[in-house]
This record gives structure tokens, sequence and C-alpha cells, in this order.
């Protein structure tokens, strides 16, 4: 089943700005994105027209108009979190985001170690709705779902609210009200027929949003350039074998998603999804580009040469940076060319140091002389004589 989550980060916009005030309103396109807590007790509304909230904090309000650079570090940062619990994860503004939970073993628990982890490592509120489409889930989010009737009963959810929120064109919404359609529930109970008898073609869309469904992809924005394949146990592993069987399958699908691709990566990350919801991620960075199904799996099992502490119920495997394959260019003797030779040892020298450490290795020019090498060479060529 597909399930999506719709996150949004609250105040995000004056917590991090660096001269926010209580009265601080931040805007773009002449909308209030966000604003301080006094300018809040005031009236103002993340939504309103800019004009509409000068006029309620005149004389008090510190108006900032929002710049991405701003908040870029920010959202990376709590973006960063979320890439640890899915696989898929498409921004809605700089404050919220689509995550893709589908097949996900426990999402409500995942859902709220997310939102515990961005308040305890970020200081960060947020509020996540869940559904099977993405309208019903950015509803939840805003209004609240204790009962998690969005993500059962998706229908019964939306019934009660006004067909304003469907997210449909705006002349298509005011002929909904124009027919005395006021809420989605109402146009749930209308047969198909009727529905395309007033509104053509568009009315099986039209059905299939009161009914509480929808679109239901995330596309996948962040970890950008990025494969990943999810194996779920069928309870707890509770030998060594089992465990390297889910790593199996999962490395077989990322080998043929490689191999369809022609392309090569240089790092893997394995998330060890416990029964707590909580995740152990372990990474790791390869020799040289790894292209096959053999590669990932050498890789994948000498990461699991620790043991995991705790029971786990599912193993994520994520391959980021994925890059086309490079290919050599030979010459007529069957040699590399000069030019592809220094990009191979530059690509050996930059993959021994991020495996081994920046000190693994050295070219000859990085070598530090000792200061009295240098003055007896110095002297030397001075005199012309050969030091003994």
């Amino acid at each position: 089943m597909r399930l999506i989550a719709f996150l949004t980060v609250e105040e995000f916009y004056i917590g991090v700005h660096p001269e926010a005030t209580s009265y601080t309103v931040i805007h773009h396109e002449k909308v209030v994105l966000d604003a301080g807590p006094s300018a809040r007790e005031q009236g103002v509304r993340v939504g309103a027209l800019l004009a509409e909230a000068k006029a309620i904090l005149v004389g008090k309000g510190h108006f900032v108009e929002w710049r991405e650079e701003t908040y870029s570090a920010a959202q990376m940062a709590w973006i960063e979190v979320a890439t640890e619990f899915t696989d898929a994860v498409e921004p809605a503004g700089q404050h919220a985001a689509y995550l893709d939970l589908s097949g996900h073993p426990r999402p409500r628990e995942v859902i709220q170690r997310l939102i515990e982890t961005l308040k305890n490592h970020l200081n960060l509120t947020a509020r996540v709705g869940l559904a099977t489409s993405r309208w019903v889930a950015r509803e939840a989010a805003f209004r609240g779902d204790p009962a998690e009737i969005a993500m059962l009963m998706p229908r019964r959810y939306v019934a009660p609210f006004p067909t304003v929120v469907l997210p449909l064109p705006e002349e298509l919404v005011a002929r909904l009200i124009l027919l005395g359609y006021s809420q989605v529930g109402t146009v749930a109970n209308l047969p198909l027929d009727v529905l395309i008898a007033q509104f053509g073609d568009v009315a099986y869309d039209l059905k299939q949003l009161v009914m509480g469904n929808g679109a239901r992809h995330v596309d996948v924005v962040y970890p950008a350039n990025s494969l990943a394949s999810r194996f779920v146990f069928d309870g707890a592993p509770e030998v060594i074998e089992e465990l390297h069987n889910g790593l199996r399958v999962a490395c077989d699908e990322l080998g043929e998603k490689l191999k369809e691709q022609d392309s090569s990566v240089n790092r893997v990350e394995l998330f060890l999804e416990r029964e707590d919801a909580s995740v152990e991620v372990r990474r790791r960075t390869f020799s040289k580009p790894a292209r096959s199904t053999k590669n990932l799996l050498n890789a994948l099992e000498l990461m699991m040469a620790k043991l995991p502490e705790y029971p786990v119920e599912a193993v994520r495997v994520r391959l980021p940076d994925v890059e086309r394959a490079a290919r050599i260019q030979l010459d007529l003797d069957g040699q590399k060319s000069k030019s592809d030779q220094a990009k191979s040892i530059e690509h050996a020298i930059a993959n021994a140091r991020s495996a081994f450490g920046d000190t693994a290795v050295l070219r000859g020019s990085e070598i530090k002389e000792a200061r009295w090498k240098k003055v007896r060479r110095a002297y030397s060529v001075a005199n012309r004589w050969s030091w003994g």
C-alpha cells in the first residue's frame, strides 16, 4: 500500500533567521510565510497578505523578505535527518516535504521517532500527516489526525471538509460551490454519471479526490541521484544467515538497477530498522567504483562483521551519488591516454583517502622535507660542493 507522510516544521523561518524578533514577519511575493509569537498574537496569520500584516502591526512589525540562501543550511540539516527514515523526500518549500513510507513495517512509530529526532537534535517542532494520498496527508498535518482516520478511512476523514480545500483549479472549485456542493462529502455521495454530466471527463479525477484518493507519488529529490532497496523480515532474524539473505535480496535488486543504468557508486549506506522504529546507520566507501551485486554484497558483509545489538525488522540499503560508469579511451597500443591515466590516479588517491584517511596516500609534492635537508641542499648548490 502506498503511504505518504507530509511533514511541516513549525515556525521554521522565524527560528532560523538570525535577526528575527517577536514581531518579525517573513514574507514572499506579498504573502506571509512566518511570523514571530507577538505578531501571531496580534492576529498575523501564515498565508495572509503582507498588506494585512502591515496594517495589523503598524509601528511594531519587522518585515523581512524571504531569501532562499538564508535558510538553505537549516533546510538541509532537517532533510538529512528525514533521509535516515525514508529514501524518498520531496520538498514542499524549505519548511515542509512529502515522504514516502510505503513498505515500512512500522510507519506510525517511525513518524513519531522522526519527530522526536528533529526535536532532540535540531530543536525543531514538526507536525506530520499520514495518508494514502498527497493532499489528504497534507490536510492531516495541518488539521490533526490523532485517530489516524486519514490513513485508515480517508473518505470519512475528508467528508466534512469544505470543497475549497480540494486540489483543483479555482474555476472548478467555484463551480462546485455555485452548484451547492459546499462539502467534500456531498460530492462523494453523488453518482459518477451525475458528475460526468456536470463536469465531463474531469469527473473521474474529482470522484477520486472526494473519496480521499488522489496523487500518491513522491519525487525522489533527496537523497539526490540515489538508488535504494528495502527488505522486511518475517519477524526479527534469529540467525546471521537470515540477515545476510535479506541483504542479498536487496543487493540483487540494486545490482540489476546499476546494470540497467550502466552506473557505478563509490559509497553504500546500510540502515538497520529496529523494532522500536529507531535506525542504526552504517556507511562504507569503496576503494574503487562498485558496479555489481557482488561488489555491494561484499561491502555489506564487511559492514555486518559487528552484529546488531538490537533485533532488526528490516534492512535498507542505499547507494548515494550514483554516476554513469566511466569509459576509458585507449590509444592504438591499447594503453590509457596520459589524461585518462592522470584521472585514474587522482580517482584512486581520492578513494584511498576517503576509505583510510587523508594521510594514507601522499603525492611526492605533498611530502614535507626536513628543514636541515633543505639547508644542506641550498648550501651545496651555492658553493658547488657535494655534501658527503
